[in-house]
């Protein structure tokens, strides 16, 4: 899945991952799974991993590191995505911008 993040910059930065059934662990409470970087740029600890409920879809860009969010959030719909990414910590988070999402064939 591809996920491309619009700031308010207006400068984009397209992260696409593979998902995975392959339980991930985390500083958040639930059930994750990894994601693997197929294409993108993220910090070079950051293990990603992803959590759906219903059509709600959480992905924790460096899930493995706590206390220091990136994280989007939205909804799926079919074969697409709608949300916000946020980065922050444990004082409260930043928007750094609206995200969209599509299904990609690798």
């Amino acid at each position: 899945m591809a996920f491309v993040t619009t700031p308010r910059s207006g400068q984009a930065k397209i992260l696409t991952f593979r998902v995975t059934d392959q339980p991930a662990t985390t500083c958040t409470s639930g059930v994750w799974k990894k994601l693997l970087l197929v294409d993108g740029k993220i910090g070079s600890d950051a293990e990603p991993a992803y959590s759906v409920e219903g059509r709600a879809l959480s992905i924790s860009i460096n899930a493995n590191i706590c206390d220091a969010n990136d994280d989007i959030n939205g909804e799926l719909a079919a074969a697409t995505f709608k949300g916000d990414r946020r980065a922050g910590g444990m004082f409260g988070s930043t928007l750094i911008g609206s995200v969209r999402g599509s299904c990609v064939q690798q």
